[in-house]
């Protein structure tokens, strides 16, 4: 009996935890997909539409997320900020804090920018 209770139990956590997980949506809800991350809680997936996302700074990912792209043919992030020359300190597209899992997935990501050299 205690572990049948046991197991109902965890199962209930286990709902509760995929009911607290939102899905944010983008740009339906949010005009970037860096307001979409700032609002987002720990756990949330974020959707993009397809389209072309010229980001004007880099893209900072920092809690736990899944994004998800509709295909990687339609959605493309596009870098549209120059770097400063190849140094160590030129930023990337995306950074994902230490410790953050991303799951990422239906995306191009295009650095062929007359601005990103």
């Amino acid at each position: 009996m205690k572990k049948q209770l046991l197991i109902l139990i965890a199962l209930l956590f286990l709902v509760a935890g995929a009911w607290a997980q939102s899905t944010l949506h983008v740009p339906s809800q949010y005009s970037t997909i860096q307001a979409a991350i700032t609002a987002a809680n720990p756990g949330d997936v974020i959707e993009v539409a397809a389209g072309t996302y010229v980001q004007t700074s880099q893209i900072t990912v920092d809690r736990n997320l899944t994004i998800t792209g509709a295909d990687k043919a339609t959605t493309i992030i596009r870098a549209g900020y120059s770097n400063t020359g190849g140094s160590s300190t030129d930023p990337g597209l995306m950074l994902v804090q230490t410790g953050v899992t991303l799951n990422i997935s239906g995306f191009t990501f295009d650095g062929n920018s007359p601005t990103y050299q």
